[in-house]
């Protein structure tokens, strides 16, 4: 009898220090998967053949590659942004706590906060799978968003080499999630960087997605790593980009005529 598709989990915890392993504290709701990658050399110089002579090679470097999809949930959402976009810390004397994640543009106080990656597969009964990872940063964040569905969220990232530490058994899922649906949402769109939040779409947008290409990335340096992997992360650029589905009025072709003035 063919296995049941694998159950797949995906649990994180914040580390304190970059690239020191913490145990998984929360368990994510959602889909998605960590994968292995490695790059190996084989020889340019075979002897005596016209081809190389295959073989196992040499492995060069190691690392793992992350990738998670689900409904945007309040309570979740921070993980990618903490990681990715910039740490910050939430301001309010109680709960529910008001967190802004607004990108450092400038050469100082450029920061994530690293996380420390817990992956499993199972039958449901066994572990098949399982893989540990840390320095885990959020190189690639979207946000979608209709008027018939809830707001979504993808994000994808790298970490460290794999680890076969065993997966925490004491990490816990979200109790009560908070999904917010696509009407809440709005649009703005300025025209000047010093007036952002001033000019809202209305009445015109279908559906939003917003992508961000975070910067972060491994920095590969020579420091003797048995694991073949790096001692820091680096930042680079950061990139957004929007795309919208809109009625098509008059501002909604002002908006089109924006765009092909490059304004």
């Amino acid at each position: 009898m063919p296995a049941i598709r694998p159950l797949r989990k995906l649990q994180v915890a914040l580390e304190t220090s970059p690239g020191t392993p913490v145990a998984a504290t929360r368990i994510l709701r959602g889909g998605g998967r960590l994968t292995e990658k490695r790059e190996t050399y084989r020889t340019e110089y075979p002897h005596g053949v016209r081809a190389a002579a295959g073989g196992a090679g040499v492995i060069t470097r190691r690392w793992t590659e992350w990738e998670w999809e689900s409904e945007l949930a309040l309570e979740e959402i921070g993980w990618w942004l903490q990681s990715g976009v910039r740490q910050v810390t939430p301001t309010g004397s109680s709960d529910p706590y008001t967190w802004t994640w607004e990108p450092n543009l400038g050469s100082a106080g450029l920061s994530v906060q690293t996380i420390s990656l817990e992956y499993v597969e199972s039958d449901g009964t066994t572990n098949h799978y399982t893989a540990a990872a840390a320095y885990g940063v959020t190189t690639q964040l979207s946000f979608e968003v209709g008027t018939e569905k809830v707001a979504s969220v993808k994000a994808s990232g790298q970490a460290r080499a794999r680890q076969s530490t065993a997966p925490s058994n004491t990490a816990t899922a979200v109790s009560a999630r908070t999904l917010l649906p696509g009407p809440l949402f709005t649009v703005w769109w300025d025209t000047s960087w010093t007036g952002l939040g001033t000019t809202q779409l209305a009445g015109i947008v279908r559906e939003a997605k917003v992508e961000i290409k975070t910067g972060w990335e491994p920095a590969w340096t020579l420091d003797g790593r048995a694991d073949l992997d790096w001692t820091q992360a680096q930042p680079g650029l950061i990139d957004v980009s929007a795309d919208l589905t809109m009625e098509l009025d008059a501002v909604a072709a002002a908006r089109i005529a924006n765009w092909r003035a490059n304004d």
